[in-house]
């Protein structure tokens, strides 16, 4: 049986909403329904991005490949948005500015999927946090 981290199983679960390159995340919700996953789970994941930012050094090198993202605020549908449309699968590094939660009707399920691709893509993905 094969081992798969959290921030897999999430990513794993999100897998063919992010491969999917149609416009179709206003169908999220209603006819492609949005993963959901136990407390459990989320606990881990949540231990997962702690020591993955722990290990992390605090400044950041970025590149002229850097897409800038701010102010999610719990929209899931923007973020999913946003990695549809930037060049993240070619070496391309995501920065955000915060503000992930606290508007949105899916504040958890942003936060989750932020997490997960934290752990999986250290080197991309970069979330400022204070």
């Amino acid at each position: 049986m094969c081992f798969l981290s959290p921030s897999r199983k999430v990513i794993q679960a999100y897998s063919s909403i992010l491969a999917n390159r149609n416009n179709d995340t206003q169908k999220l919700g209603t006819v492609i329904p949005i993963p959901k996953f136990d407390f459990n789970l989320v606990n881990a994941l949540c231990d997962e991005t702690i020591e993955i930012l722990r290990l992390s050094n605090p400044l950041i090198t970025i590149d002229s490949h850097t897409t800038i993202a701010g102010d999610i605020h719990g929209n899931l549908f923007d973020l999913i948005r946003l990695f549809k449309v930037t060049d993240f699968s070619n070496n391309g590094h995501l920065l955000f500015l915060g503000d992930y939660v606290d508007r949105g009707k899916f504040s958890i399920e942003t936060v989750i999927l932020l997490f997960s691709l934290q752990c999986t893509y250290p080197d991309q993905i970069h979330l400022l946090r204070g």
